[in-house]
């Protein structure tokens, strides 16, 4: 016979366990309340990790102060692009200082391999260029970017001959090649380069320059197979012109995008140096208007203040490969033997 101690004893075992049954019932009935509200996208959004496939920064200190601001929009991984003077430095406009800036992002990404990607740079006039980037390789190098398409620095014709030996290698061992072209300017030479290397990953940043022509665009992608887009558009004035751009010609965009969701990567190419305006929340709000862009039906940016803009409202499954999946397919493998 019990107590009347253990019998009470007894009582409040069993209301514990029945409050802590409700409990988590009432916790699974918000989780689905949630999803059922927000929808499939939103809850998934809420677990992201987005690999940012285009950034350059001047310095390891500078890179952590992005690296900050990125993880506050699920932005656990960077590519660090190799990058000149000229790119770092205002007032600059010559193509020097490569090799400095090159072992500072293999540096962080040696020391930050969960958060940094090296792809160095090369200049193709460099008649060490292929020893160079062996070298870089061997450091931990993911790929590389040329700048050779871009009207301030194209010396020679992106197919020529000099650089064919770079070109093999890359095509050889699995190394993607992050081409800045503008393919208004430069689109045959650049399509000689991609018809002489068939199963050479090039990354065309920036919609290849051809927002403003997707006919040209849909013809390249599906051209060439082994061609990739980043989403990223540099200045703070072509972003503008492309957001306008999206807003007026949205469905369009969606479909192209969602079309090749398996070949565009998520990149913002902020250029991340010690400028004053270049603060954390100058960083936050540009990260920030990139992902709506891609996510949301409509959204504002300050840059363009008093216009409500449309964007690409993708997909969760779109997003997932942009996000992540393709720059890890692109960037994350070892290079071949």
């Amino acid at each position: 016979m019990q107590t009347p101690y253990q019998t009470i004893r007894r009582f409040l075992r069993s209301i514990s366990a029945a409050l802590f049954q409700l409990c988590f019932l009432a916790v699974v009935a918000v989780f689905f309340a949630h999803y059922l509200l927000v929808g499939d996208k939103e809850a998934e959004l809420g677990f992201l990790k987005i690999t940012n496939a285009h950034e350059h920064v001047i310095s390891g200190a500078a890179a952590l102060r992005y690296a900050a601001e990125a993880r506050k929009e699920k932005i656990t991984r960077t590519v660090l692009l190799g990058s000149s003077e000229a790119t770092l430095v205002p007032g600059q406009t010559e193509f020097r200082h490569t090799d400095e800036n090159n072992l500072e992002v293999l540096e962080l990404a040696a020391r930050f391999p969960e958060q940094f990607i090296a792809v160095p740079t090369l200049d193709p006039a460099d008649p060490a260029k292929l020893d160079k980037l062996k070298d870089y390789v061997h450091l931990g190098a993911r790929g590389l970017k040329l700048y050779g398409g871009h009207q301030f620095f194209h010396q020679a014709p992106l197919n020529d001959a000099g650089m064919d030996e770079v070109y093999r290698y890359a095509q050889a061992h699995g190394l993607p090649v992050v081409m800045h072209v503008n393919t208004g300017l430069y689109l045959d030479e650049f399509e000689r380069v991609l018809g002489k290397y068939p199963d050479l990953n090039v990354v065309c940043p920036h919609f290849c320059l051809s927002v403003s022509q997707l006919e040209r665009l849909e013809r390249l992608m599906k051209t060439y197979p082994h061609l990739y887009l980043d989403t990223s558009f540099g200045f703070v004035d072509f972003l503008k012109e492309a957001m306008v751009r999206m807003t007026l010609q949205s469905s369009q965009f969606r479909d192209f995008v969602t079309r090749y969701q398996d070949r565009i990567l998520f990149g913002t190419d902020l250029v991340v140096t010690n400028e004053g305006y270049k603060t954390p929340a100058w960083m936050a709000g540009m990260l920030r208007a990139y992902r709506n862009m891609l996510e949301q039906k409509e959204y504002t940016f300050k840059e363009i203040p008093g216009m409500v803009l449309r964007g690409l409202d993708l997909d969760w499954p779109v997003l997932k490969k942009i996000y992540d999946e393709n720059s890890r397919k692109l960037f994350g493998a070892p290079l071949k033997a």
